[in-house]
Parts: structure tokens; sequence; C-alpha cells
């Protein structure tokens, strides 16, 4: 007897369409799968190529650095001091020594990551104009160029270009560093304004400072042969503040003298004034500046008459210190303040108070008043400290001002710059004593650092900084003069003396763009 056969289970309703399901569920991984490949692979190439061009950038900005350095780099000791002022303890800028070449850091073992093109102009490249003829290695591109356009490519790994760095590197030197100022009538917020179109002949006036900007028909830098030089306007056809020697005549704009300084573009800055300011005074100092009148639109004319508000002009911190950066002037100016040198105030040594004040002036560039002649001296030999480059700095000097006036305000004789060694406190003008703690200083020139360059540093490591009295007030004090204190050092403008203008900007570079 056969045994009964069971049926079948027959699948449950739940299991119907599970295999296409599962054939769908692989199709769609897999499809899945193909595009996250696909797109990883996409983003594999994305990354390889941003990583070129992080490694291409640094490259270039590389380069510039190189660039910048090698220009610096090219200064001599031969020029006359005629050629290219300078400051005590700075070499002196050799233009047949700039570069002309293309440069790479190829070596016959490594490839080059970057090359620096070097194309001279008369004008700021961004406005325009042609480059001059390239020069040759060893004479420089002649006295005609102002700018120079830097090109940096950074290359990748296989030698190919990645990125391309372009900036403008001003080719001044001495005075034309000068970032310029206004120069503004008094109290007033009229400033001198050389007109929409400056050209030679051109009649300077009276206009509304500019309240957010400073426009360049209103940026003025007075340099240290005594001229009020146009910012905006370059070598070889610079074009400075010039005026007849006789009452009346209107200031202009001429192309500035080099050979020979004209009498009519020689200004002594004399202070003080009223309203914190002071008096620009004829090379003769018998004429001044004078505004004809207090509305916007007036010319500045020379007059006899320098006692009133109408011949009272304040000069912005950038304008320049005029002769007073000159190394035998033994004037500090501050570089916060560059129009400003450390000076007893009042000329009262007894007033306890050393500031910063307008940088005293004269037309044989070789005096200046008594107040604002320091003169660092070495405090074991008794002789003039040298002032030399290096981290270490010139130690143990004693800074000496001599009053000889005949004034009985305080008798004359030698005083000596002394500090408490405590942070926030005012430095004086006492009877020296090398012996005695607070009387010794360290100065600095070029560290190579900018944080501690172009430094005085009391026997407590606290620097020389002039303070401004909306930070420490000095009941007593001179309108607008900041106060001379010891500080920690910090490395900021307030703290650095006697630094050459191009100090003034941390980066050389201008209109730097990447393609």
């Amino acid at each position: 007897m056969s045994a009964l056969r069971r049926p079948r289970p027959r699948p449950s309703a739940d299991d119907r369409g599970s295999m296409p399901i599962a054939i769908l569920v692989t199709m769609v991984a897999t499809s899945l799968s193909a595009i996250l490949g696909a797109l990883l692979i996409a983003q594999i190439g994305i990354t390889r190529f941003d990583q070129r061009r992080v490694s291409g950038l640094q490259a270039a900005r590389a380069g510039l650095e190189v660039a910048v350095a090698t220009i610096r780099a090219s200064t001599s000791g031969s020029v006359s001091q005629a050629t290219l002022s300078t400051t005590a303890g700075n070499p002196q800028g050799d233009r047949t020594k700039l570069p002309c070449a293309t440069l790479t850091d190829a070596s016959p073992a490594v490839p080059a990551t970057y090359t620096i093109s070097f194309d001279y102009y008369t004008t700021d490249p961004q406005y325009g104009g042609s480059p001059l003829p390239s020069c040759q290695t060893g004479q420089g591109p002649g006295n005609q160029a102002a700018y120079v356009r830097l090109t940096s490519t950074g290359l990748d790994l296989a030698g190919k270009a990645s990125v391309t760095l372009t900036a403008t590197y001003p080719l001044l030197s001495g005075d034309q560093n000068l970032a310029g100022d206004t120069i503004r009538l008094g109290a007033t917020n009229l400033c001198l304004d050389a007109g929409d179109s400056p050209s030679a002949g051109q009649q300077l006036s009276l206009r509304n400072c500019a309240a957010s900007t400073r426009p360049t028909s209103q940026l003025f830098a007075y340099g240290s042969n005594l001229q009020v030089r146009l910012v905006s306007s370059n070598s070889p056809d610079a074009l400075c503040v010039t005026a007849q020697q006789t009452s009346g005549a209107s200031l202009a704009l001429a192309v500035c003298g080099t050979t020979t300084v004209p009498a009519g573009q020689q200004w002594i800055s004399s202070g003080p004034g009223a309203s914190g300011g002071g008096t620009w005074l004829s090379s003769a100092r018998t004429l001044c500046w004078r505004a004809a009148g207090s509305a916007a639109g007036n010319p500045v004319n020379l007059d006899a008459d320098c006692g009133t508000a109408a011949s009272t002009f304040v000069s912005g911190g950038s304008a320049g210190a005029g002769a007073a950066v000159l190394a035998d002037r033994n004037q500090w100016v501050d570089h916060a303040e560059f129009s400003r040198c450390m000076d007893v105030a009042g000329k009262k040594v007894a007033d306890a108070r050393l500031i910063t004040y307008p940088c005293s002036q004269s037309q044989s560039l070789t005096s200046a008043d008594w107040s604002q002649q320091w003169v660092p001296v070495d405090a074991t030999s008794g002789q003039a400290a040298v002032l030399v480059n290096g981290a270490a700095g010139v130690k143990d000097v004693l800074f000496t001002v001599t009053d000889n006036d005949g004034s009985p305000t305080n008798p004359d004789g030698k005083y000596c710059l002394w500090s408490s060694g405590t942070a926030g406190q005012k430095v004086q003008a006492k009877a020296c004593s090398a012996a005695t703690a607070g009387y010794r200083w360290t100065i600095t020139r070029n560290t190579g650092q900018s944080a501690t360059s172009y430094q005085v540093q009391d026997d407590h490591a606290l620097c020389l900084t002039a303070v401004g009295q909306d930070v420490l007030a000095d009941p007593g004090a001179p309108a607008n003069a900041s106060i001379l204190r010891v500080m920690p050092c910090d490395g900021s403008d307030q703290q650095k003396w006697n630094a050459p203008p191009a100090v003034q900007n941390a980066s050389p570079l201008l209109n730097v763009t990447q393609r």
C-alpha cells in the first residue's frame, strides 16, 4: 500500500514578488556603486587639482618673497648721499644692482618650483602704460623707473604652470618712500589740494578734507631737502609745492628740482602755532603760507603775517619729517607720527615731560632746536655711539641733550634721558649719571626682524614709546602732543625711532592679483 503524498505548501502571499525586489535592489546597488565610483574618481581628480593649485600658490608666494628680498638686497655703500638719501644704519640703494633677468629656484638636482620676471615702469602700472625696455644685468633699469611689476609663476611637480601672482613694488628710495598725508588749515576741515588733474603750473587751493578716504590730490610728503612733494606724482616729473618768494604769490605745482633745489621749493616747517599746528616759512624765513580765506576754493598765498590762524597748518602724521631724518641732525622721529620728533616740552627740562613735537628745521639742513638734538653717547668711553644693524643692538648708550640757549628757564648744560624702569611712567631729562640705573639704553637699528627693529630700550627692557593722550592723559601737556613713556615692547610703530620711511608698510607689495 502506497503512502499518501502530502501536498506541497503553497508560498505565503507575503513572499510573492520577493525575487523581483531582490533583483531590483541588486541592480540599484550596482548602479549606485558605479555612480559613486565615478564620483569618487572625479573627486580624487579635483582633490589632486586643488592640491596642485595649493602647491602652486605656495610656490608663487615664495617667488614674490624672493623677488622682494632681491630688490631690497640691491644696495651699495658707494652711492652718494645726494643720489639716494638714507637713515643712519641702513644701506643705500643701488639701481645698477636691481634684477633684470628672470629668476628661478631651479638647480641641477632640484626642478624649479617658481619663476619670477621683472618689468619696470615710470608710473604705477595699474593705471596703464608700457614697461620700460628690458634692462641689462649690471646696469639696472635706470633712474626713470619708479615701479616694478613682479610676475611670479608657481609650478607643480611636473613643471607645469599652476598659479601666477602679479604684484607691484614701488621702486622708490629715500624721501619718495613716504606715504604722505594731508596738510590741514588750523582748526578747520580744509586741506591743501592739488585739484583733479594735477600738472605743472596748477595753482593749489583749499578743499574740504575727505572724511573717510585720502584723495591723492591731498597727499603731500615733506622730504629731507625741505621740498613738499605731491605723492601721486612720480619721478622724473614729480611735482612740488612752489611759489615766487614775494608777498602775495600763490602756491602752485612745479617740477621738483633735483640737482639744485630752488629757493621757491624749500619750506621750513616751524612751530608752535594755533590749533596745535605750525607755520610753513619760506627759505628766507620772511614769508609764510597764509590762506586767503576760510572757505573751500580759496588759494594759499605767501604773506608776512605769520602769527594768525590763517597761517597755521597741521600736517598729518605720515607727511614726513623734513631734514630731521638726516643722520647728522640727531633728531629722533617717531614712526607712528612721521612728522614729529622727540622733544623737551617747552624747552623746560624742569617740566619733567618729554613729548613728540613737529620736527624743527633749518635751511642749512644741519641744525635743529637744541630740545630735539639727542646725541647717543657710549656710557663707557664718552664718545659718540656708533649705531649698527644686527640683532643685539648697541648697549650702554646715554641719550644726551644739551641746553645752550642761555634761558633762565633751566641751567645750560648736558642732560640725559632717564627711565624709572616702571611700565607706563614718563621718561625725563635729568643730570647725567652713567653709573646710576635708568640712564643706560639699548638702541637697535635693523635687526632683521620687524618686531625688534628701530627700538630704544631702557635697562628693564622696556621700550621708549610715544603714547597719545587719548590712551594716557597728561594734564598740562601741549595739545596734540604724545607723551614719551616706557612700555612693554610690542613692535608697534609708536616704539620705532628713526626707522626708514619704507618700514611704514608691513608689505611693500601693491595690487597683488592671482590667475
